[in-house]
């Protein structure tokens, strides 16, 4: 069960409940209900993607974030391998009764707009200087050049002097090219503080080192580290499993959320707890779809883009009162796309502005909403903004001619960025290449959750070359040439996917950039798949998987998992379970330690699957290595005895 489950609450009298889908209000949050005749069924509203809250609608359920919809019993429609947690419930009384998670927890805002000792300097999109007392926090800094291969740039501009800023600590929540950008930070001293997630692939850490950096400092999901005698930073994983993390600033002065993208996950609400200030995402556009997706039409892309701003705002309601904030800070959402062949995608785009969001959701529960611009500023002590830019000029920022004109502008008056980000100098990837990328998936864990699926990979210019990929039995085997029988069609520039190669980046930095263009027959979401070509969160170095099934269940003591299975406190650790850090691993089974942190039988069962990967995988690396041995012996022996 996502979050904690609550005591029996009677929800409705029989006769209050409609034949289809409904939705009831409680104090602990929103119920789903089902019913068919007699048959009634309850569902969490806590939506298996980024945590969004599920409504119901005609016919079934919807998640508003990104168009997931469920089915009567709780079924995705559109994704695979999905489903809305199960709530307990009963018929008593002639009325149902429930056990509601707890997704609200009801706060009182003192009203207090002041945060003594903490000053708040937005630089550009997620880069903000976070200054706790004496200790200034630098978190995701962007702020020289483009990302996402070239296609995003920060907007609105705001001009920083990067040798001027000076950090104490570098903090970066994860690998998206917006967030952790190496141009920007090689424009900062190779001996400053940076922390990161210990993310398992080490792939943050290796390009730091190789750049020179020396003062480096990995946490572990859930873990902590000491910044200063009064300020500790922690890091939480993010609800869906990508590779992104939630950032925890903790001192006597303020205690700061950083959600960034990562969405709501309802599993920490009581590690986290109240916060004072939380910052979070606001815009959408953070991604390719539906945009850059052939089967959603023209219209319905439109639609999309303008429901996105209600649902952003439902966003930051449920991200205020999750975590009990009592100042919003929306940021992450500051960039334009700036290609001349992005500016059709660009139309399409809408966009919040701050202050309206201020006006929108300030007062329910919350203090005050902080609606600065890159280049703005805002005092605790005295709760006094610095401006940039006079109201007008910020006004007109957010005219969609004016964003148009100013990437115009910015292509005539800059150089093209460099090489390592947009990927000129990269010809097409040799065939081998290609195959050989996409076969090594088989050797990270993330394969377990692959669904069977046929997907044509498609050229876009250069050789034009097409290749097959075929996942069977979560095994990926490639091949050149065309397909007619995909599911999926990904067709990407042929420079793109040779950078992506070369370097081992996320898929997301082709969708997020709006490079590749994308398909599907039918119109389904297969989000293991989607998972595997993410980051990926694993080091893609793991024994290939033979298909063997390890003896690990929900049984197995936590303590002998820890022990004997290398990498296993990084995958639970990603699954929200701490328990290397617990003093009560050593009596706790995995099915027990999964319950106690909120995780569902989904979760549940996709972390008994990622153990039993490499369990099985090292098993048969050991037998494998056994028999290398054994045959080596049988071949020196008759050597030995003929020389005695």
């Amino acid at each position: 069960m996502s979050g904690q489950t609550s005591k029996w609450r009677r929800l409705s009298a029989l006769d209050g409940i409609a034949q289809g889908t409904s939705h009831f209000e409680l104090p602990e949050g929103r119920v789903l209900v089902s019913r068919r005749g007699d048959d009634l069924r309850a569902f969490s509203p806590v939506c298996p993607h980024q945590g969004g809250s599920v409504q119901a609608c005609p016919n079934g359920y919807r998640c508003p974030l990104h168009d997931w919809s469920f089915d009567h019993d709780g079924y995705a429609r559109n994704v695979t391998d999905v489903k809305l947690s199960s709530l307990p419930h009963e018929v008593r009384d002639d009325a149902l009764w429930v056990q509601p998670t707890v997704t609200r927890i009801e706060h009182e805002s003192s009203g207090d707009r002041l945060l003594p000792g903490v000053d708040v300097h937005l630089h550009s999109h997620a880069c903000v200087s976070l200054h706790l007392g004496d200790l200034h926090v630098l978190t995701d800094p962007w702020l020289d050049g483009s990302a996402f291969m070239g296609a995003w740039m920060p907007y609105p501009i705001n001009k920083v002097d990067i040798d001027a800023l000076e950090p104490d600590v570098i903090a970066i929540t994860h690998e998206h090219s917006d967030h952790f950008h190496l141009p920007t930070l090689m424009r900062l001293p190779r001996e400053t503080m940076i922390a990161f997630p210990a993310f398992p692939n080490g792939r943050i850490e290796a390009a730091l080192i190789e750049r020179g950096f020396t003062n480096l400092h990995p946490v572990r999901l859930g873990g902590s580290l000491a910044l200063s005698s009064d300020v500790a930073l922690s890091f939480f994983e993010a609800s869906a499993l990508w590779n992104d993390a939630i950032l925890l600033l903790e001192s006597s002065r303020a205690r700061v959320l950083d959600l960034n993208d990562a969405g709501l996950n309802h599993r920490i609400i009581d590690r986290i707890g109240a916060v004072d200030l939380l910052l979070c995402q606001f815009n959408a556009g953070a991604s390719g779809f539906p945009a850059t997706w052939a089967q959603v039409s023209e219209d319905d892309k439109r639609r999309f883009y303008r429901d996105a701003l209600a649902t952003k705002q439902e966003l930051l309601r449920q991200a205020v009162t999750q975590y009990r904030a009592r100042l919003l800070l929306p940021f992450a959402s500051f960039f334009t796309l700036w290609e001349p062949e992005h500016a059709a995608f660009m139309d399409m785009l809408e966009f919040h502005r701050p202050w309206a969001l201020r006006e929108a959701i300030e007062g329910e529960g919350l203090a005050g909403v902080l609606d600065l611009l890159p280049g703005d500023a805002w005092h605790g002590a005295s709760g006094a903004f610095e401006r940039l830019r006079t109201p007008e000029a910020a006004r007109r920022l957010y005219d969609k001619q004016t964003m148009l004109r100013a990437s115009h502008v910015r292509r005539r008056r800059f150089e093209a960025t460099p090489e390592h980000q947009t990927g000129q100098g990269y010809g097409p990837a040799a065939s081998d290449d290609v195959v050989a990328y996409f076969e090594r998936l088989n050797r990270t864990p993330a394969s377990v959750h692959c669904e069977d699926i046929r997907v044509q990979l498609r050229e876009l210019d250069g050789p034009q070359r097409c290749f097959g990929l075929d996942v069977v039995d979560h095994a990926i085997s490639v091949r050149l040439g065309p397909r007619d029988d995909w599911q999926l069609e990904m067709a990407v520039p042929a420079s793109k996917l040779a950078l992506l190669i070369a370097n081992d980046l996320s898929w997301d930095e082709l969708h997020i950039g709006y490079w590749a263009r994308f398909d599907r027959r039918p119109n389904v979401f297969h989000p293991g798949f989607w998972r595997m070509l993410q980051a990926p969160y694993y080091l893609r170095d793991a024994p290939v998987f033979t298909g063997a099934r390890a003896a690990l269940h929900g049984d197995v003591p936590v303590e002998a998992v820890l022990r004997d299975v290398p990498g296993a406190d990084a995958i639970l650790r990603s699954h929200g379970l701490y328990c290397s850090g617990c003093g009560e691993h050593a009596q706790e089974t995995l099915a027990v330690a999964a319950a106690c942190h909120g995780l569902d039988s989904a979760g549940f069962d996709a972390l008994l699957r990622e153990l039993n990967f490499v369990s099985t995988a090292l098993a048969a690396d050991e037998r494998g290595r056994r028999a290398s041995s054994s045959a080596n012996e049988s071949l020196e022996a008759p050597e030995r005895m003929g020389s005695g």
